[in-house]
């Protein structure tokens, strides 16, 4: 499947070690955190799907957003997307929200919880799909400015 496809593809940029689903190692690989980020959205997505190690894709996304470097722009770009888009919800929609947020401020763990419950409604739901695929196109517009810029 195209999940686990990716998922073999990023791993060797985000894991020290060589595995059997992603091959050998690529160490110091200036990849490395945008790697790390996408190994996260990817687990994410695999929701309450067990993945490679048996954890749930939810539980592993959190592993993998606490591996990504916290200096990561990701880490308020997503959170500040998320709030414009929130602000769009029904009143309704938004007290499930801040039921999966509680008091705190929004980051990868709270969105990766309302990722998991989201079933609740189909605005909540269609909430956290476009955030999920602007997401991606973020951090793909990030790397390929990158490679561009060289």
């Amino acid at each position: 499947d195209l999940v686990d496809e990716a998922h073999d593809l990023v791993l060797p940029y985000s894991w020290p070690c060589d595995t059997q689903w992603g091959g050998p190692a690529i160490p110091d690989s200036p990849a490395l955190a945008d790697a790390a980020y996408a190994h996260a959205i990817l687990h994410r997505y695999e929701g309450k799907h067990p993945g490679e190690g048996g954890m749930r894709g939810w539980d592993n996304a959190k592993f993998w957003f606490g591996l990504t470097p916290a200096s990561h722009f990701m880490f308020k770009e997503v959170p500040a997307e998320f709030e414009k888009m929130y602000k769009e919800l029904s009143e309704e929609d938004r007290l499930i929200v801040e039921r999966v947020k509680g008091r705190g401020n929004w980051n990868c763990n709270s969105l990766v919880d309302m990722f998991s419950r989201c079933k609740g409604t189909t605005e909540v739901a269609k909430v956290c799909n476009e955030l999920h695929n602007k997401e991606i196109m973020m951090l793909f517009n990030h790397c390929n400015d990158i490679v561009n810029s060289r």
